[in-house]
C-alpha cells in the first residue's frame, strides 16, 4: 500500500510540474494497479485536464463519479475543470457543495475565492480568502490572494498589511508578492519604494519578465526610455509568448531614432509568437455583389474620449452613407460620454473584453465581417493576436498605431503619398492603402465653437514656442535643440502641457536638462493636463509649436493646426516620423517641414523674427485649415470608402 501511495504521489508531483508525459507513461505502467479504481479515474482526469485535454478529463471524471458520487476529491477535480473552461456557475456549485461537505478545508474556501476574483466579485472573493486564511493562517497563496482582492478593492492599505503577511510565509520564495508590493506602490506614485520591491523580486523565483515589464512601465512613467527599452527587452528574452509585454517593447522602441529593421524584425518575431498553433479558419469568397452593403468591423480599447473616439466622432456618421454596416469590437469595460456617442452611430456594438482570442476570432467569424480594422495596433489592451486566425475577408491597421504591426494576415496599412509613399513598402509587413491627401482626418463637432486669437507675441513682446505631445516623445536631444533654439532668441518661452506633468518627477527631470543648456527657468512654462476644451484653448497661448521627432505628434498635431498654431515640423524616414509632415503638406505649409535638425533650429530661429509675419500666417490657417482635408470629413470619408471598396473588391471576382 506504501509502494502504491508513493507511486500516485509521483504521478500528481510530474504533473504539478508539467513534465506530463513522463506521468503519462508512468500511469500506463501502473495501469493494471488502478484500473477501474476511483484513483485511476483521477489520475487519468487530472492528466488530461493539463494537456488540455478536457472531453477526457471529463469522462474520467464520470467514471469516477460512478464509483463514488460523493468523492470530494472527484468533485474538487470537476470544479477545478469547470473553473479552467470558464463554466463559472457549475465550478462555483461545487466549490460549495464541497464547502457545505467539508467547511474546514482551507483549499475549498481558497478556490471558491480564486473563481470570486476572476469573476469580478471582490468583496466575495475577500471573504472566501479571508476564511481560508483562518483556517490556515500559514496558507501563503491565500494570504496573497486576499492581498490582491484587497488591492483590487482599491483598499491599498490591507493589500499592503496582506502582502506583506504573505510575503513572511514565503518558504518557496515566489517573486509574486514582492512584484505585486511593487505595482501597488507603482499606482501610489512612490518611484523609489516601487523599484526597491521590483529589484528584490527579482532574487526569488517566477517569472521574471513580468517583473521586468513593471520596471520598464515605472521608467516610462518618469520618462526613462532607454532604460524602459532595455528592460522590455530583457523580458521578452524571456518570453516571447507574452504578447502583452511584446507589444509593450515594439510601441516603446519608436520613441527612439533606432535602425528602421530594428523594430520590423522584431515585429516579425513578434507575428511569429502571435500566429503560434493558429490556424487561419476563413474561406475567401469567390463572388462579391458591387452592390452589397459590407460589413466593417472596428476593433479597439478606445472608444471613448481618446484620439481613436476624436477621429471617429463625426466620420461614423458619414462612413455609414456609403453602404456600410459598422459593427464594434469594444475592448475596454469602461464608458464615457463618447462611448455613448460612438454607441449610437454603429449597426452592432460587442462588448469582447471578457471575451478570449480564439472566441473573438469566432464571434467575428459568425457576424461574417467583410473588412475588420484594428484601431489599437501595438498600443495597450490590443487585440492584435486574433487577426493571426483571419477572420475577416480583409483586415487593416489604421490611425491608431503609425507602424506595422508584423502581422501578415493584416492586409493593409491605411497612410497618404506624405506619410507612407509607396518607395516605404519595405518597411511594412502589409500593403499600403494610400488616400490621395491624408491618412486621417479630426472630427470637429465637439471642438467647433472654441475660438482663435491672434498671435499672442503681439500682445507680449516675446515668442512663446510650444509642445502638448507625450512626454515620452520628448527626449533629452530634443530638449537640447529647443534649447539652442531658445539661447538665440532673446525673452523667448517654451510652454509645455500633458498629463506626464502630474508627476513632480517628470517635470523636474525637464527643468533640470533646460538648465544644464543654460536656459533660465523663468522662461520654461509647464502644465499638467486640462479638459479638453481648457487644453484647445491653451493653444492660444502659443505662436510656433515644435513638433518631436523621431515621434511627431498625431492627434495634438491636429488640434493645434484647428487653433490655427504653425507648426515647425521635421522631415523624417517612417510614418511616425512623417505625420507632421503630411499635415503641412496638407495646409499648404511646405516651408515649416525642416529637412534636418540643423534647419529645424535655423528655421525657428527665422519665423521667430517677424512677428508681423506670424499673424498673417495665423490669419491663412484661420482661413484655409478649417477647409482642408485635415477637418474636411466628407471628403475624407469618400476618399477612404473608395479606397476600402477598391482594394476589397480588388480580392475577389465582383459581380456587376
Amino acid at each position: 500500500m506504501l509502494e502504491k501511495n508513493l507511486k500516485y504521489q509521483e504521478i500528481v508531483n510530474l504533473i504539478s510540474v508539467n513534465k506530463l508525459q513522463e506521468a503519462k507513461d508512468l500511469l500506463n505502467q501502473l495501469e493494471d494497479i488502478y484500473k477501474n479504481s476511483i484513483v485511476f479515474y483521477n489520475l487519468s482526469g487530472l492528466l488530461s485536464q493539463n494537456m488540455n485535454e478536457y472531453d477526457d478529463a471529463q469522462n474520467f471524471y464520470l467514471k469516477a463519479l460512478d464509483l463514488d458520487k460523493e468523492n470530494q476529491e472527484t468533485n474538487f477535480n470537476i470544479a477545478i475543470l469547470n473553473y479552467r473552461q470558464k463554466k463559472y456557475s457549475e465550478s462555483e456549485s461545487l466549490f460549495n457543495y464541497l464547502i457545505n461537505k467539508d467547511s474546514n478545508n482551507p483549499i475549498y474556501h481558497y478556490n471558491l475565492g480564486i473563481l470570486k476574483l476572476d469573476t469580478n466579485k471582490i468583496n466575495s472573493a475577500i471573504d472566501s480568502f479571508n476564511n481560508a486564511c483562518n483556517l490556515d493562517s500559514n496558507f501563503y497563496y491565500a494570504r496573497h490572494h486576499l492581498a490582491e482582492a484587497y488591492e483590487r478593492a482599491n483598499n491599498l492599505n490591507l493589500a499592503i498589511l496582506n502582502y506583506n503577511k504573505a510575503q513572511s510565509i514565503n518558504i518557496n520564495r515566489f517573486n509574486n508578492t514582492l512584484n505585486n508590493l511593487g505595482n501597488i506602490f507603482l499606482k501610489l506614485k512612490d518611484y523609489k519604494s516601487a523599484q526597491k520591491y521590483f529589484t528584490e523580486s527579482l532574487n526569488y523565483c517566477g517569472d521574471k519578465s513580468i517583473i521586468y515589464n513593471n520596471l520598464a512601465v515605472l521608467n516610462l512613467e518618469i520618462g526613462n526610455i532607454e532604460d524602459a527599452l532595455d528592460f522590455l527587452y530583457k523580458a521578452i528574452a524571456l518570453n516571447k509568448n507574452n504578447l502583452r509585454i511584446f507589444s509593450r517593447f515594439l510601441a516603446t522602441s519608436l520613441y527612439l531614432k533606432k535602425d528602421i529593421n530594428y523594430y520590423k524584425d522584431f515585429s516579425l518575431e513578434y507575428a511569429k509568437s502571435a500566429a503560434y498553433n493558429k490556424k487561419n479558419f476563413f474561406f475567401k469568397k469567390k463572388s462579391i455583389d458591387k452592390k452589397i452593403k459590407l460589413k466593417i468591423g472596428f476593433l479597439s480599447a478606445d472608444f471613448r474620449e481618446h484620439p481613436v473616439g476624436y477621429y471617429l466622432l463625426d466620420f461614423l456618421q458619414e462612413i455609414k452613407n456609403h453602404n456600410f454596416e459598422l459593427i464594434a469590437y469594444s475592448n475596454n469595460p469602461f464608458e464615457d460620454r463618447y462611448t455613448k456617442s460612438l454607441k449610437f452611430d454603429f449597426d452592432q456594438w460587442r462588448d469582447i473584453y471578457y471575451v478570449d482570442d480564439k472566441n473573438l476570432a469566432d464571434l467575428i467569424s459568425q457576424d461574417s465581417i467583410d473588412i475588420l480594422i484594428d484601431m489599437s495596433g501595438h498600443s495597450g489592451d490590443n487585440r492584435l493576436p486574433i487577426f493571426s486566425y483571419k477572420p475577416a475577408s480583409m483586415q487593416v491597421s489604421w490611425a491608431a498605431y503609425l507602424a506595422t504591426t508584423g502581422i501578415k494576415e493584416i492586409d493593409y496599412i491605411i497612410g497618404d503619398p506624405y506619410c507612407t509613399p509607396k518607395t516605404d513598402s519595405k518597411n511594412y509587413v502589409e500593403k499600403i492603402m494610400q488616400l490621395p491627401d491624408i491618412w486621417s482626418c479630426l472630427s470637429t463637432s465637439d471642438i467647433k465653437n472654441i475660438p482663435t486669437t491672434s498671435t499672442p507675441a503681439l500682445k507680449n513682446g516675446y515668442i512663446t514656442f510650444g509642445c502638448f505631445n507625450n512626454l515620452n516623445k520628448i527626449n533629452k536631444n530634443l530638449i537640447n535643440i529647443w534649447s539652442k533654439i531658445l539661447y538665440q532668441i532673446p525673452n523667448s518661452k517654451i510652454f509645455l502641457k500633458n498629463s506626464n506633468f502630474n508627476i513632480n518627477i517628470n517635470k523636474d527631470n525637464v527643468l533640470r536638462i533646460f538648465e544644464e543648456n543654460n536656459i533660465k527657468l523663468d522662461r520654461i512654462i509647464i502644465e499638467s493636463d486640462s479638459p479638453r476644451n481648457k487644453l484647445l484653448n491653451s493653444y492660444n497661448n502659443i505662436d510656433i509649436a515644435l513638433d518631436t521627432f523621431p515621434y511627431n505628434g498625431g492627434t495634438t498635431s491636429f488640434e493645434l493646426s484647428w487653433m490655427c498654431v504653425p507648426l515647425l515640423t521635421i522631415k523624417g524616414d517612417r510614418l511616425i516620423s512623417k505625420c507632421g509632415e503630411s499635415i503641412n503638406n496638407n495646409l499648404n505649409m511646405k516651408d515649416w517641414i525642416a529637412s534636418s535638425e540643423e534647419d529645424y533650429i535655423r528655421k525657428a530661429i527665422l519665423f521667430s523674427n517677424n512677428i508681423d509675419e506670424l499673424e498673417n500666417i495665423k490669419k491663412k490657417l484661420r482661413t484655409y485649415s478649417r477647409k482642408s482635408s485635415l477637418f474636411d470629413m466628407k471628403k475624407f470619408t469618400n476618399n477612404f470608402s473608395t479606397a476600402l471598396r477598391k482594394a476589397f473588391n480588388s480580392s475577389f471576382v465582383v459581380k456587376e
